[in-house]
């Protein structure tokens, strides 16, 4: 009689184990998914349902001020882009990335020739983050509220980043 008590406590033993290994799959897979927006910079679909093409027009306002007015464009021959250019961090391969900090919340992009990348947006309190690509080298980031929005219009311009804020 006592080998069958013994098998029903090795089958629980089993069972704890296997469960205990079961629950930790499952929380090691969770926190992979919900890590690799971070990680990789792309929005789960979770987040992308808060970031969606934003309605009206989003052509660049003719009134935003000349990226080049601080300085001149990096140089065609030189073989290495500038550090910073007009608040534009170069973060290699000919690529520049900016933080934008508004009332509306904070968006990350990232510019290089040819291409616009969508790298984060948080939203403030009370806004909503749109984005939209008009063509391939811009990109237009939107904070929405009930009473006002900001718009941030990025795109490779003159062989160079380019970015125009607005807040209405």
């Amino acid at each position: 009689m006592a080998s069958m008590s013994a098998k029903p406590a090795w089958l629980r033993s089993l069972a704890a184990t296997v469960a205990w290994g079961g629950v930790t799959a499952v929380a090691a897979v969770g926190s992979w998914l919900g890590m690799s927006t971070v990680l990789t910079g792309d929005p789960s679909p979770a987040a992308a349902a808060t970031v969606v093409t934003p309605d009206g027009d989003t052509s660049p306002s003719e009134k935003s001020s000349n990226p080049r007015s601080r300085d001149d464009p990096p140089d065609e021959g030189s073989s290495s882009p500038r550090d910073e250019w007009n608040g534009w961090s170069a973060v290699g391969d000919g690529a520049y990335e900016r933080a934008f900090d508004t009332d509306g919340g904070t968006a990350v992009v990232r510019l290089l020739p040819g291409e616009a990348v969508f790298v984060s947006a948080s939203p403030a309190e009370g806004y909503t983050a749109r984005r939209e690509w008009p063509s391939d080298e811009h990109l237009v980031v939107t904070f929405h509220a009930t009473d006002s929005k900001v718009t941030i219009d990025t795109m490779w311009r003159d062989d160079q980043p380019y970015a125009d804020v607005s807040e209405t």
